[in-house]
């Protein structure tokens, strides 16, 4: 495929003990994408739950992903912060807090067009 959209992490631990090994992981992921021709775009991770808005510890793993793509000029989209631009999270999560229901594949789904947009410009769009 010409592109991969990639969202690794959701389920990982994101202690920051965690975190170091989850982003080599990654990486490696982007790296077997880069080496068969495909571009990896890499997704930040949904917030996940209701009872911390800022929820935490998803933000601190996405800030990991978000600083890993760009030591290695890697397209992301960021799905985490479309999601905490909305007024209401249930209207994009499970009641389970983790599963997204349609408002939540549309939210990402914007994310990830932005990104793919982006992308498509820079490397077939692109005036020479």
């Amino acid at each position: 495929p010409e592109f991969c959209c990639i969202m690794y992490g959701t389920n990982n631990d994101k202690s920051p003990k965690a975190i170091p090994p989850a982003m080599d992981d990654l990486l490696a992921i982007a790296r077997a994408c880069a080496e068969r021709g495909t571009v990896p775009i890499i997704a930040t991770i949904p917030p996940r739950g209701f009872s911390d808005p800022d929820s935490k510890p998803e933000a601190g793993f996405n800030q990991a992903v978000t600083r890993m793509c760009r030591e290695n000029r890697l397209p992301i989209a960021y799905v985490f912060e479309a999601f905490q631009a909305q007024p209401d999270r249930r209207k994009l999560v499970c009641p389970d807090g983790v599963h997204l229901v349609e408002g939540g594949f549309t939210a990402a789904g914007q994310a990830w067009g932005k990104t793919l947009r982006q992308v498509s410009y820079v490397l077939l769009d692109r005036p020479d």
